[in-house]
């Protein structure tokens, strides 16, 4: 993946310089290291340095006796456990503090150090990234920049698109991309940080110039202790990996979030919100007219003595109009010469994407909400111009934060007439129990002919469309862009998009 090999003497200097190294045996600091390698069950090429890193399920450390031991041995370990650095005989090894962050900064020295020479813009927040990002990219090129865009939908250069298993991908694919964006010319990237990504240190080489942080809610309690390590962990994002000076832009209702759990606020940053969620925003804006076609909002900077816009664009759903305004508060001196593009952005797929079939006389959506607050955003612009009945179908994935499951179907009855529950990624859980857990949130008075399940997610989106008529709405929530569903251990195609095209009643 490198552009060069490197020496592992520069290799030690790199991580003494960001005080990762530890200690070291058998090395010489002369032979040359050109490949990274941390799946075990991989075949070894020749100069390969071996990081050992302890997942969530395994712990890679646990081979290292039998790699050493193979006949593809690597050319150097990389550790940060004692006893495996003890275990390694008469083979070159350095020991880090973290082996994590020791992937990303060889994956960057690697590739060449291309993060030094671009500019990036990092989102993050509960919902509302990949919306983002999307947009972003899109007022960026606007602008004349050329733009990577990395995230959940994939990895975005001009017309090229590659898909992408991580929003945040692993550090040796995220430096290598880097490196290729470079080289054809791109100034700038745009990409999702996920928590994980941060907690995990994918991103520790780089030091963003600009940082978005558009919501917080409850998710990935699966993965962070409670909902003070989860917001802790995406508040680095501005607190350790944003440079000095960078431009810092916090929805309002994230400003005051992390207030409430005592963490700090940067040092200078902009805040943006609809007028009644706050009193002290930035930039506030007005939802003017909001239709199946699209939405007229009003945008006012207060701390740039009042500039007002109005801006016309063929999105709709208020939470996509918020993502939009958090990415225009890094233009505020550009919204005149931007209005116009505005109007022309394009829909995100998968997000509150209309999806037509003549053979459903109801509007159809799909969407990627698989939160309490995603849903509850949704159906809440949608219950807007439903001038009929709302039908959701909706899950929840397996192996994944069960507390939110009731939470879910909370959300649901709030808004929706005909609620139908079915099957999102069970993985290894059983989807009958996933459902069972979801209806625990719905209050014993409703009656059944309000609420449907159907464990196949297929005839569960059939069996909606099947009800609906005209001025009726349905949303296909949790799943939006996605074409495979996972069951056990298995990747299987499915899309909801596909499903509703092919729904014939």
């Amino acid at each position: 993946m490198g552009i060069k090999s490197v020496s592992i003497e520069d290799l030690v200097e790199c991580l003494r310089k960001q005080e990762l190294f530890v200690e070291a045996k058998a090395i010489d600091p002369k032979s040359k290291i050109d490949q990274i390698q941390t799946d075990s069950r991989a075949k070894t090429v020749a100069n390969t340095v071996f990081i050992a890193i302890k997942g969530n399920v395994f712990d890679s450390h646990q081979c290292i006796d039998k790699l050493q031991n193979s006949d593809c041995c690597p050319s150097l370990f990389l550790v940060d456990n004692n006893d495996a650095y003890l275990e390694v005989k008469n083979r070159p090894v350095i020991k880090v503090q973290n082996s994590r962050a020791a992937w990303s900064f060889v994956s960057a020295l690697l590739a060449g150090n291309p993060q030094e020479q671009l500019t990036f813009y990092g989102i993050t927040g509960t919902n509302g990234k990949t919306s983002s990002a999307w947009l972003l990219r899109q007022l960026l090129a606007s602008l004349g920049e050329k733009v990577l865009m990395i995230g959940t939908l994939g990895i975005f250069s001009d017309d090229e698109i590659k898909a992408s298993s991580h929003t945040t991908p692993d550090p040796d694919i995220l430096f290598s991309e880097f490196r290729k964006a470079l080289s054809s010319g791109v100034t700038t990237v745009v990409m999702e940080v996920s928590s994980h990504a941060i907690a995990q240190k994918k991103v520790e080489p780089i030091q963003f110039d600009a940082v978005l942080f558009t919501s917080f809610s409850r998710d990935h309690l699966d993965f962070h202790s409670s909902m003070q390590d989860y917001l802790q962990t995406k508040v680095e994002l501005y607190q350790r990996l944003a440079k000095s000076g960078a431009k810092i832009v916090l929805e309002s209702k994230v400003e005051a979030a992390i207030r409430s759990y005592g963490l700090s606020t940067p040092s200078d940053y902009t805040t943006y919100g609809l007028p009644h969620e706050t009193r002290h925003s930035d930039v506030t804006y007005t939802l003017e007219s909001v239709t199946s076609s699209g939405t007229r909002f009003g945008i006012m900077s207060t701390r740039d003595t009042g500039v007002q816009i109005e801006f016309t664009t063929a999105l709709f759903g208020n939470f996509i109009i918020a993502n939009l305004v958090g990415c225009l508060v890094f233009f505020r001196d550009k919204w005149q010469e931007i209005q116009t593009y505005v109007s022309k952005l394009e829909s995100i797929p998968g997000r509150l994407e209309p999806v037509k079939n003549s053979s459903c006389p109801a509007q159809v959506f799909i969407d990627y909400a698989h939160t309490p607050d995603a849903l509850d955003n949704c159906l809440s612009s949608l219950s807007g111009m439903t001038k009929n009945r709302l039908f959701v179908v909706f899950g929840c994935g397996g192996d994944r934060d069960k507390g939110k499951r009731p939470q879910m179907a909370q959300v649901a009855v709030e808004y929706a007439d005909t609620i139908m529950i079915t099957s999102d990624n069970p993985r290894t859980e059983d989807p009958l129990q996933i459902i069972k857990e979801i209806y625990a949130g719905i209050p014993s008075h409703m009656t059944s002919s309000k609420i449907y399940s159907e464990e196949d997610r297929k005839k569960a989106i059939e069996t909606v469309m099947a009800m609906g008529e005209d001025d009726d709405v349905i949303l296909i929530a949790g799943k939006g862009h996605e074409e495979y569903q996972i069951i056990g251990n298995r990747r299987l195609p499915f899309s909801d998009k596909s499903v509703v095209l092919s729904f014939q009643p």
